[in-house]
């Protein structure tokens, strides 16, 4: 209706111009204009609209699908805008400027034709990242043929959709333990093991200690050395730390940057996935995440801990640089993990953070570090060289951790999930189980 009204003030000053000046073309130019608008202005009736919006994830795609009833008299055109979340739209520009070059991407756009009682239905869709999004309000604005607009309004429909990593299947991890517990909920039938719990006793073997000796037992016997046998692990207190910090070590290209993206979302879905596998295996689990801040989950059991978890993970923002504190890490590790807790670590590592590792492990924490290796997703012409850089930089970085004892896990990141659980975790964990 502002529109229309200025233009009619508009035309009104040429008008009066036009007798003021005796102009006869000035004041046939502004007179038939005016009385079309005049006229438009009294017989405009009012606009009754029913917008809905539903908004469907996919593992790719947010679509959006609208559906708007008019409810009262025909209406010539019908605009429709609605502004994307900046996050998600940042990630359709850079779509839009590979695939289509159509900058348009900050809005979905629509105009329509809508009949009396007439219903009109349109979907958009959205390129989906990790992440969880706002969609505001929708701003719907009605016009004439000539397209000048005499009504708009904002309807308040805000809705949120998400799009969390997707946990992966990893059989048992079997974790090295400084302290074992008993099961939480359902007691599972015992087995012998490498627990602290005691299972029985058993003929004494020489692959066994000589503390398994349990001499009291064996007294009883003339020729039978008996030993401790103790109850398979059972469940353990697990810290899960992911690292969605990036540290420039690889840099440049659009190429690069993808790369870099690509690999947080992998580091988030590897950290969920092993999440998963331990919450199954009956572990108590908590959870904190490096990115833009801290955020921590506190530490807990079963499907609940996982759903609260996965929530964490989609939230997380890649950070630069070293903004965040860790020195109540480094110096008072309890307020974030129970003593003696297992602490899985999966990070690019820099070399401000050994001393971090050195308090974890001078605290009593059994350390699992699991580093991601991105330069394998680097494509183009270049990669190999690229590798090479990153590789030979990286070396110089990790080098230090390992002459203090740090048993460091690779992960090439090119690698499924299966390979590396198979051709990397695993031998790693019995490795270090196997060592004092």
């Amino acid at each position: 209706m502002e529109q229309t009204k200025s233009l009619q003030l508009l035309f009104v000053i040429f008008f009066v111009m036009g007798l003021i000046t005796t102009n006869v073309t000035l004041v046939a130019m502004s007179l038939f204009p005016l009385a079309y608008l005049l006229a438009a202005a009294a017989t405009q009736r009012p606009a009754k609209l029913n917008v809905r919006r539903d908004i469907a994830t996919s593992d790719s795609h947010f679509t959006l699908s609208y559906q708007i009833e008019n409810l009262a008299s025909g209406l010539q055109h019908i605009y429709l805008k609605e502004v994307i979340p900046q996050a998600l739209a940042l990630s359709q520009q850079v779509q839009n400027e590979q695939a289509l070059n159509q900058p348009n991407w900050a809005s979905v756009t629509m105009t329509a034709t809508l009949k009396q009682k007439g219903v009109f239905n349109h979907q958009h869709e959205l390129a989906a990242k990790r992440g969880h999004f706002e969609f505001s309000d929708i701003e719907i604005s009605v016009a004439d043929y000539i397209g000048q607009v005499y009504h708009r309004e904002n309807v308040q429909d805000a809705q949120t959709a998400s799009k969390a990593p997707v946990a992966q299947y990893m059989g048992n991890i079997p974790l090295k333990s400084n302290k074992t517990f008993g099961f939480n909920g359902v007691v599972a039938a015992g087995k012998a093991g490498t627990g602290e719990a005691f299972f029985g006793l058993t003929q004494y073997q020489d692959h066994m200690p000589s503390r398994a000796i349990n001499w009291r037992a064996s007294a009883k016997h003339e020729e039978l050395l008996l030993a401790n046998e103790y109850e398979q692990d059972s469940n353990m207190n697990v810290g899960l730390i992911v690292d969605a910090r990036q540290h420039g070590h690889l840099h440049g290209s659009s190429e690069l940057a993808n790369a870099l993206a690509t690999s947080l979302d992998l580091t988030l879905t590897l950290g969920l996935t092993m999440a998963k596998s331990l919450l199954n295996s009956g572990h108590r689990l908590g959870l904190l995440t490096l990115g833009q801040q801290m955020d921590y989950v506190y530490p807990n059991f079963g499907r609940r801990q996982l759903r609260k978890i996965e929530q964490t993970l989609t939230k997380v923002e890649p950070s630069t640089g070293s903004k965040i504190n860790l020195w109540a890490l480094e110096h008072k590790p309890a307020m974030y993990f129970p003593n003696k807790a297992n602490i899985v670590f999966i990070s690019q590592l820099q070399a401000s953070d050994l001393p971090l590792l050195k308090g974890l492990k001078r605290a009593g924490y059994c350390l699992t570090v699991i580093v991601p290796d991105p330069s394998g997703l680097v494509s183009g012409e270049h990669h190999e060289h690229i590798k090479a850089l990153y590789h030979l930089e990286r070396q110089s970085v990790l080098d230090p951790f390992r002459q203090q004892g740090f048993y460091l896990i690779n992960w090439q990141m090119e690698q499924s999930f299966n390979a590396f659980y198979h051709q990397e975790l695993l031998p790693a964990l019995r490795l270090q189980r196997k060592m004092k």
